[in-house]
């Protein structure tokens, strides 16, 4: 598991790209499930620019939020 020294580092590289470059154009996949294990640590952190285990940190932080208001 990826320490909490690490999480802060993640996030604070998040918020200087950020600074840098607030404009940036926002992504969206069309999929709605990103299945990890598609790409390499490496590959993962080009892709969205946090590692893998920080991902699933975040995740579990907001599932509640990302499950749909209705069972449509």
């Amino acid at each position: 598991m990826i320490g909490d020294e690490e999480l802060f580092l993640d996030v604070e590289l998040f918020n200087i790209i950020n600074a840098v470059n607030p404009e940036r154009k926002v992504y969206r996949s069309r999929k709605a499930c990103v299945d990890m294990s598609n790409w390499d640590d490496k590959e993962f952190i080009k892709r969205y620019r946090v590692s893998k285990e920080t991902a699933n940190i975040l995740l579990e932080h907001i599932a509640e939020q990302l499950r749909p208001a209705t069972d449509r």
